[in-house]
Order: C-alpha cells, then structure tokens, then sequence
C-alpha cells in the first residue's frame, strides 16, 4: 500500500510565530536605528560648532578680537538708539564661514540692519537673509529655515508679517552668567559676546579651556507639565532691538535658564537660554575652540550672585560670586575658574 505524501509548507501556527519573531527582532532593532541616527546628527552638530569655534578663532587673529555681541546704532548725539534691529555676532562672522559673498552682499556694518530688513520681497536683501545656512543649524533641530518666533524683523512695521522672519539659528553666543544684558551684567557675569565689544583671548582671564563662547538652542522642547513649548531658537544675523532681553537673546544667551530648561512657570527662561534636542544636554564650543558636551544635571543654582531671586531674597548675600559650575563656565573673568565636569 502507497503510503501518502505530506504537502509541503507552514502551517498557520508556524507562520504566526515567525511573524512574532519578525516583529520582535524589529522592535528591538528600532531603538539602536533610532540611536546611531542620533549618533549621526550629533557628530554634525559637533562639526557645525568646530567651523564657528574655528572661525571665531580667525576673526580674533585677523581683528584682533572676537566679535562684538552686536553692535549698537548712535543717534546725533553719540547716545544709543533703541528700538531698531542691529547686526549680531553670526553676520560679522560670515567671510571665516565660507560665506564671504554673502557679507559682501549684505554689506554688514556698512548697511543698517534696520534698513534692510524693512524692505522684503524678490530680490531684496532681506530675502537673502532668509535662507537658510546649515552650518548654523543642529540636524537634530525641528525648527523652520524661517524664524517664525523672532520675527519681528523690521521693528519699526507691525503687525508681524512671514516677510519679516530671517532664517534661524540653533547657536547662540554666550553673553554671561544671568540673562542676556548689553553688556553682559556686572563685571563678574559677563561673558565673551557682549555689546560693541569684541572680547580678545586677554580678557578671558578664567582661562580660554574653562568658559562657553557658542552654545545651542532648541526650537521647541516638552516642560514638566508635558506641554509643548516654543523657546524659538535664535536667528543668524541680528537682534531685534537692544533694549529687550528677549529681543537680545535672538542672537545671545545666558546662564540664568536651567541648561535643557522644562519649568513650565519660568516662561521666559527658555527664550533666553541653552538647550538642545540631544538627549541630556547640550552641545557647546569653548573660548580655546574645543566643542564639549555639557551635561543638564551640571551644577545649577537660579539665584543671582547676591543671593537674589527674581527680586526677593532667598537667602544671604554671597559677596557677588557666581553660585554654581555651570553659571561660572558661562563668564570670563569671574575669578572662580572651574573645570568641566
């Protein structure tokens, strides 16, 4: 008697369990993809602020200086004029960026900033403004090439319009130890970017290794609530005026926000600050051009050097010195240098 030939192929069980095996395999895989993509638009992020460190250092050995925070308009009267946009750090930095022709265009420091970003349009200079430059972008980043938060960009017309946003900026220069002021705070706090000054590589008497020149910021981030938050970056070529701290923190940032800040109350803290899109913390050049990663649980403290906070006294005065690390990498000459953690 023929004995009966079985049919080749899966049952359905087996085939089930193939199908879970698949889905777990790909479950754990997912995470390690998602992580070495990170990896990657880390590494980017890393190089982006080498080419600023770099170039900050040959602007210093062509000027003999760093570049001012932003340089201030004067009125007739040789005071300075509030209320109109002013070119930052990031435009006089363009020729060591491989973006000579664009500074030419522009004709930074010639041309008024005010001036230009009050006529947009085809063809006109404050559209050039508005494309974006990757080198000044984290890839990690999820904000537009458009600055759709700072966008008050000619001052003198309202209501915000899309015409006047120029592109963004995810790279901030440290301005000192509390929040950004025009000449970064009393002397203590006073970072490298400050107003009309350009700081040389002397006035970093804390050592060029142990303070924050560039730092980043993110577009938006969750706070402890789990809502979404808008800190907006900061852009590439100007501040909005220089008679507002969130104005001069379109191009500067302070050590006064937590570093990867989530307070939900402290609403104006992530629109000056530092932070990123890196998981625990942020990504900064230092004033010697070495690039660090600055971790968020770094020693903090939100009171001011007197032991003040936000006007009330908190506790006892500490003779004007910076409370903590992190706020003490951020200024120059604060006579407490630190090393990094």
């Amino acid at each position: 008697m023929r004995a009966t030939q079985r049919k080749q192929g899966f049952t359905l069980v087996e085939l089930l369990v193939v199908i879970a095996i698949i889905g777990i395999l790909v479950a754990l895989l997912l995470p390690a993809v998602q992580a070495a993509r990170e990896a990657a638009r880390r590494m980017q992020c890393s190089n982006n602020l080498k080419q600023l460190g770099v170039a900050l250092h040959n602007y210093h050995d062509t000027h003999k200086s760093m570049p001012p925070g932003f340089l201030p308009k004067r009125n007739a009267n040789g005071a300075k004029t509030n209320n109109v946009n002013l070119w930052a750090w990031g435009a006089l930095v363009l020729p060591f960026m491989e973006q000579q022709a664009l500074h030419d265009k522009l004709n930074v420091g010639n041309n008024h900033l005010e001036l230009i970003s009050s006529t947009a349009g085809p063809g006109t200079l404050k559209e050039v403004m508005q494309q974006a430059i990757p080198s000044f972008r984290c890839p990690s980043d999820v904000g537009p090439p458009k600055n759709t938060n700072r966008q008050r960009f000619n001052w003198a017309r309202t209501p915000p319009v899309a015409g006047r946003r120029i592109a963004t900026s995810n790279y901030l220069g440290v301005n000192g130890a509390w929040n950004p002021d025009a000449n970064g705070g009393r002397p203590q706090e006073r970072g490298v970017f400050i107003e009309e000054t350009g700081r040389r590589f002397r006035d970093i008497t804390d050592g060029t290794s142990n303070v924050l020149m560039v730092g980043e910021r993110r577009w938006q981030y969750k706070d402890n609530s789990g809502a979404i938050r808008t800190s907006g970056a900061g852009v590439i070529y100007g501040v909005r005026r220089r008679n507002g701290v969130n104005e001069r923190a379109d191009a500067l940032g302070g050590g006064r926000p937590r570093l990867n800040f989530d307070n939900s109350n402290d609403q104006n803290g992530r629109l000056r600050g530092f932070s990123s899109m890196h998981p625990g913390g942020a990504m900064f050049v230092l004033a010697d051009g070495s690039v660090n990663f600055i971790s968020e649980t770094i020693e903090f403290s939100d009171r001011d050097g007197n032991g003040w906070l936000n006007g009330v006294a908190e506790r006892g005065p500490t003779n004007g010195k910076l409370p903590s690390m992190y706020q003490k990498l951020c200024a120059v000459a604060d006579g407490g240098p630190v090393k990094l953690p």
